[in-house]
């Protein structure tokens, strides 16, 4: 983070977009993903599920960090343990990134996934596809993302999605104070809300108190 620190030292205005650094008064604009990732553990929760898997990015992002508060704050409401190894952790440059989700499916048998970004819902996908296993009669699935073809494909993708318009609006906005107000602009962190969009990707199992 030496970098940044000599950034922030420069006195050069900018702005975090999406990630940000813990600790740091700096400023950013970042989806509201504890709130989101929260949001669609729920449905799934409440539709039944308590084998649901976290696909996350091998990668140490604050919004990694982010999602799984989310996940396990809906756990811990509805009492559904938490298990360590129902978070994975995906390396998005790997060839066998298909071959773990793969294995996941085969030695864990989770009635639902929830992919923490686009990436991973198509690779949750495809491997779902190859495996000729199909969504939602097999396995239930929360995609993350704004892709325009999570409403085409089929069944159609129930979805977290991102406010990019209003979180490129907002940037905007926050470095335009900055070269205005310069030092005396005092840092902000703003949280723009993830919209759960709820499809066909996703079946209710519940036959008990949430179904």
């Amino acid at each position: 983070a030496n970098c940044y620190e000599k950034l922030v030292s420069s006195g050069i205005p900018f702005i975090c977009l999406e990630r940000t650094f813990r600790g740091a008064e700096i400023d950013s604009v970042v989806s509201d993903n504890v709130e989101g990732i929260y949001k669609g553990t729920k449905h799934l929760i409440k539709s039944g599920h308590k084998n649901i898997i976290l696909l996350l990015e091998n990668r140490r992002h604050t919004t990694v960090g982010d999602k799984l508060q989310g996940y396990r704050r809906a756990l811990a409401e509805y009492g559904v343990p938490f298990r360590e190894d129902f978070v994975i952790n995906i390396d998005l440059t790997s060839d066998l990134s298909y071959v773990m989700i793969k294995k996941v499916i085969e030695q864990m048998q989770p009635t639902a996934f929830f992919a923490g970004g686009n990436t991973l819902t198509l690779k949750l996908l495809k491997t779902i596809k190859d495996m000729g296993l199909e969504i939602p009669r097999d396995i239930s699935v929360v995609g993350y993302g704004d892709d325009k073809w999570f409403e085409a494909v089929n069944p159609p993708l129930t979805t977290l999605t991102q406010d990019t318009q209003s979180m490129a609006e907002l940037a905007v906005e926050r470095i335009i104070s900055k070269i205005e107000n310069g030092v005396n602009d005092t840092p902000q962190n703003t949280l723009v809300p993830v919209d759960l969009t709820i499809r066909a990707s996703t079946q209710n199992i519940a036959r008990g108190p949430f179904g």
